[in-house]
């Protein structure tokens, strides 16, 4: 037998062990992706499958450490937390009525204008003729785009959340710096290295 703890109602149960009945609920986070740029607040969607046939019974997500939502027993969460300007750790636990837990650890970077480079990756060999493929988010309209080539202005949009650029490429490595500016006149980049062998 063993007690464990219910953490919204700081309560304790007895409850059996039972040999291969030790799992813990899987969670997965759609929202946000790892290591990616975004706004405050943080749009976080996650579900839970519970272990054995047990149920969720709770939810709780951390940022750096300190709890922001609590959420009640449902297999799945849409929550909005606030947070400041700069790097942190998301965590999203889930608990079921076995009384485990289950957590996922995303890693976040909050800026005023979230830019983020889907294609192509950092650090990747790409062709002479590269496709740049870049979002961006902002409170407010976003109202212009640059890309820059070893410092060198290379492409330019006005309007719209997203672009998508061709780029012509000598050989050798190249620093490519996507900036994206709102209607505010704050803005946004991301850097990558990518090599033209």
């Amino acid at each position: 037998m063993l007690f464990r703890a219910n953490p919204f109602t700081r309560s304790y149960r007895v409850a059996a062990t039972v040999p291969g009945n030790r799992g813990k609920p899987a969670v997965a986070v759609s929202t946000p992706v790892a290591d990616s740029n975004i706004i405050s607040p943080i749009s976080i969607k996650a579900s839970a499958t519970p272990s054995g046939e047990h149920s969720i019974s709770g939810w709780l997500v951390y940022v750096d450490s300190v709890a922001k939502y609590r959420g009640g027993s449902v297999e799945s969460i849409t929550a909005n937390v606030a947070a400041s300007a700069g790097a942190h750790t998301v965590i999203v636990r889930a608990w079921d009525s076995s009384g485990a837990y289950g957590d996922r650890t995303v890693s976040v970077n909050v800026k005023p204008v979230a830019v983020n480079i889907k294609t192509p990756a950092n650090g990747a060999s790409v062709s002479s003729s590269v496709n740049v493929v870049a979002d961006a988010l902002s409170a407010n309209p976003i109202k212009g785009w640059h890309i820059y080539v070893d410092s060198i202005p290379s492409f330019a949009q006005e309007d719209g959340n997203q672009i998508d650029a061709i780029l012509a490429l000598g050989t050798g490595t190249h620093t490519l710096v996507v900036r994206s500016w709102d209607s505010e006149g704050v803005y946004g980049d991301q850097t990558i290295h990518v090599t033209v062998p």
